[in-house]
């Protein structure tokens, strides 16, 4: 049934990251995306690995302009990822099977 569809919120910062390297032709480490940005290099990490709790636009605002500032603009439907997910359906763990 649709309306059991929820939609999850991701964000794309690590795959974006691994971009913006190929396209500078050099490593970027999250220390240097945090100076740039203001941002907590923690937070940003955690955001990396789609583990903040909670997001704000001034963060998105500044995420947005690094990316645009280092020759890459991007848009916010390429920083984050929507997708359906269906509640129903049990999420296991790729390795053993088993539920999580």
């Amino acid at each position: 049934m649709a309306g059991n569809r929820r939609l999850t919120v991701n964000f794309n910062l690590f795959n974006l990251r691994q971009q913006l390297e190929m396209h500078q032709h050099r490593r970027i480490p999250w220390s240097e995306v945090a100076a740039t940005t203001g941002l907590n290099q923690r937070g940003l990490e955690r955001m990396a690995r789609n583990e903040p709790t909670r997001i704000s636009l001034i963060n998105l605002e500044a995420l947005l302009n690094f990316f645009r500032d280092a020759g890459m603009p991007i848009g916010i439907e390429q920083l984050l990822l929507v997708s359906e997910s269906d509640p129903n359906h049990l999420v296991t763990d790729d390795k053993s099977g088993t539920d999580l």
